[in-house]
């Protein structure tokens, strides 16, 4: 699941702490500078759309909305995935991010948990996920690291595959999805009806997107994992390979 890289950067946290009376104040602080600049959009897909600091309950809670409704391949992909791994997943993303790091910090020396609540548009549910204070402050090492990408990326291909067949356009439908971490390849088979195949990687990329694989394909690159387009033009079968480095 992607997430957001939006934030008051670590020196301003840092100068809001060493001038404040304590970590409830630089929190307050903190969503209120974000709130401001609210609702942000990350990419087309999804909006960063509020923060808001619950001092009863202790818990800073993130709104996000994503692009689609009920019934979708890409929401009810997320819908579908496994909740500690998404968990895991993001708890990545904000370890390696040095202003999300930050954020991080004033929430453990503040005591709080964290929330990300996930909607639609309209505002359905997708998912929510909570972290407390020791679930966040535990550092991941590089190895956990890999091991929770590949249960993330295996995830998202098994809910994938169980949507299959599926109509991406008009001309395209995703007939299969694969993965073989043997050989660190995923396939993506197609069944293409016009007769003009040229395809650039790029346009290949945004179809990918379409196929509900919500990940970041920095990770592919990490993972050393080449992916395959196959798609079947009536008897023949036209193959285009991206490796990692790419």
């Amino acid at each position: 699941m992607k997430q957001f890289n939006f934030m008051i950067t670590g020196a301003m946290l840092l100068a809001l702490f060493s001038c404040s009376k304590g970590g409830q104040l630089v929190l307050e602080k903190y969503v209120e500078e974000q709130n401001k600049a609210l609702p942000y959009s990350l990419d087309e897909d999804m909006s960063y759309d509020s923060i808001r600091c619950d001092n009863n309950e202790k818990i800073v809670t993130q709104y996000f909305s994503l692009e689609g409704e009920e019934g979708d391949m890409s929401i009810e992909s997320i819908r579908n995935q496994d909740e500690e791994a998404c968990k895991r997943g993001l708890l990545i993303e904000y370890q390696k991010d040095p202003d999300l790091q930050s954020f991080l910090n004033i929430l453990e020396l503040s005591d709080y948990s964290l929330r990300l609540v996930y909607t639609t548009q309209s505002g359905k549910p997708i998912k929510t996920l909570t972290w407390s204070r020791e679930e966040y402050s535990k550092k991941i090492d590089a190895e956990e690291i890999k091991e929770i990408q590949k249960r993330q990326i295996t995830d998202q291909v098994n809910s994938l595959k169980a949507t299959c067949p599926s109509e991406i356009d008009e001309s395209t439908t995703l007939k299969d999805v694969s993965l073989d971490w043997d050989i660190n390849e995923m396939t993506f088979l197609y069944d293409y009806k016009q007769e003009d195949t040229t395809m650039s990687k790029d346009s290949l990329y945004s179809l990918f997107k379409q196929g509900a694989m919500q990940v970041d394909l920095e990770d592919f690159k990490a993972l050393d994992l080449t992916t395959k387009f196959k798609y079947i033009v009536k008897e023949d079968t036209l193959v285009i390979t991206i490796t990692p480095d790419e």
